[in-house]
């Protein structure tokens, strides 16, 4: 059908950890040239989203596609991965590698001066790019710190403009970031070959807030020069990272742009029915505004935690917690009040999320039906090629001549954004779990190091008053953990600890005040 754009001419850049083998995103940035545009108009710029065009090479009912559908999602570990796809297709002809011609699904969208999407720029196409530049997060900051983002690269000096603006915009329209300012850095583990560890297994720790945070602060600990050289809580973070900002903004707004394109698309404002013959479904998600009504005297307690910030904010985020809803996928748009957005749509990680890829393949398709009822308007002939699986609707026959017609009454009845979600849950509970052990086989060998070893405790709330079961943070771990204190204490309190027992194999972990 020729529906496929060429868009290698644009500088396309892909941003990961160093370690990441599945690139599925690259950003670029479009000067849009207008005739009417006089000297000293300011530019105007579309970004552009490129996501791995999984569906490409795993297609519905094809051998692939069953094998993402059977994990569901990918599954990543300290010391490992368990991919969705084959590693052997995932990490190459799937992924965006540098200096090589790709497939993807692009989506390019304008913004007005306050953040918000232009809703008439928004571009939706299958694609073919070629990344310029394999970048790591850190090479991004670096870049952005050294002034080479808005010289040479300037392109990424403009993703990280427009990325700044989204994240203010969100946060005026109250999302997460604005809900609660300070977020709990928390620990994230790695292992890696160490012939000097044990078991030949070293382990390395990082400790940052979530993607989505509001203030990015991180701290990196390892095994080897932790209990010599402790962190001084706060003091010895690392900076803001840019490159984080810039590639969770623009992931955040490829969500919203994607939901607000099938919106125009199909004329589809809320919970009403199309207005268009043509149809597409997504898996919008929604979160709805925090209950306060209900609940004034813990949302004083709340509000108190913040004013008076307490513990450096850590306690309001700890207590906000209980005031998140959790999120629901429907096929209709509602406000994400978490995002700050009136829609949401999942769909950038279609190599990692068998939900994503089945957006891949509906939106597709919707392009694919709006190309065949343009051939069929115009009296022109259906490629043979195309079948009913590429369309997800039938082809019916006019007079017996062949495809003419499309059969719009059920499109896309075969996708089911539900199907295989049940295994997200346990997935979860793996990498959790698998987390949690190495992080306190990571104690234990810090305690055997040096069984003196001191950190640093914030109460962050009381979990059970009758027990006198507290929440705590340890600043050195970055680890929340459950702690029974003999007398009260509050929310705030700081303390040094000692590590009393730790055993990794049965998920035990306990502390022992160090009294002054």
């Amino acid at each position: 059908l020729n529906i496929r754009q060429d868009y290698r001419n644009q500088k396309v850049y892909t941003i990961d950890g160093a370690s990441a083998l599945e690139i599925d995103d690259g950003l670029s940035v479009e000067v849009i040239k207008d005739d009417q545009e006089g000297e000293g108009e300011e530019r105007r710029y579309r970004y552009w989203i490129h996501i791995a065009d999984a569906d490409r090479w795993a297609p519905r009912n094809s051998d692939l596609f069953a094998a993402a559908r059977r994990r569901g999602c990918s599954i990543y570990l300290p010391d490992g991965a368990l991919s969705m796809m084959p590693t052997r297709i995932s990490t190459q002809v799937m992924s965006l590698n540098a200096n090589t011609d790709a497939c993807a699904l692009s989506l390019g969208v304008e913004l007005a001066m306050d953040g918000s999407i232009i809703d008439s720029s928004i571009v939706v196409a299958p694609s073919r790019i070629r990344v310029s530049y394999r970048l790591t997060y850190d090479e991004v900051d670096e870049m952005i710190e050294d002034g080479i983002a808005f010289n040479e690269e300037w392109e990424l000096g403009q993703l990280f403009a427009a990325a700044q603006a989204r994240r203010a915009f969100r946060m005026k329209n109250g999302s997460a970031e604005a809900f609660v300012p300070t977020q709990i850095p928390q620990y994230s583990v790695s292992t890696f070959p160490d012939k000097k560890s044990p078991d030949n297994v070293g382990i390395k720790v990082d400790i940052q807030v979530s993607h989505n945070g509001g203030k990015n602060q991180s701290a990196i600990a390892d095994s080897q020069n932790h209990a010599s050289e402790q962190c001084d809580s706060l003091a010895d973070e690392l900076p803001v990272s840019s490159a984080s900002t810039l590639v969770t903004e623009m992931m955040i707004l490829a969500g919203e742009a994607i939901g607000k394109w099938a919106l125009r698309e199909t004329g589809t404002p809320s919970e009403e029915e199309s207005s268009k013959e043509n149809n597409i479904f997504l898996p919008y998600r929604s979160q709805p505004k925090p209950d306060y009504r209900s609940r004034a005297r813990e949302k004083k307690i709340m509000m108190d935690l913040l004013e008076y910030n307490v513990g450096d904010g850590y306690c309001h985020a700890w207590y906000s917690r209980r005031f998140l809803s959790p999120v629901k996928v429907t096929s209709y748009a509602k406000p994400h009040s978490g995002l700050g957005l009136g829609c949401y749509v999942q769909w950038t990680s279609p190599i990692r999320r068998f939900q994503d890829l089945q957006a891949h393949a509906a939106i597709k398709r919707y392009l694919r039906r709006q190309k065949v009822i343009e051939l069929c308007a115009n009296d022109l002939p259906v490629p043979p090629a195309v079948t009913s699986d590429d369309l997800g609707c039938s082809l019916l026959a006019k007079n017996g001549e062949g495809p003419r017609k499309l059969d719009l009454n059920e499109v896309d009845s075969d996708i089911d954004y539900d199907d295989r979600t049940k295994l997200l849950g346990p997935s979860r509970f793996v990498m959790r779990s698998s987390q949690k052990y190495w992080m306190l086989e990571y104690i234990r060998r810090l305690h055997d190091s040096d069984p003196g070893l001191t950190l640093e405790a914030l109460v962050l709330g009381c979990v059970n008053p009758a027990k006198r079961q507290y929440a705590i943070y340890i600043y050195e771990l970055g680890l929340e953990w459950r702690y029974s204190s003999p007398v009260s204490i509050q929310a705030g309190n700081k303390f040094k600890v000692r590590v009393g027992t730790v055993i990794p194999q049965n998920g035990q972990l306990a502390f022992v005040r160090i009294h002054a």
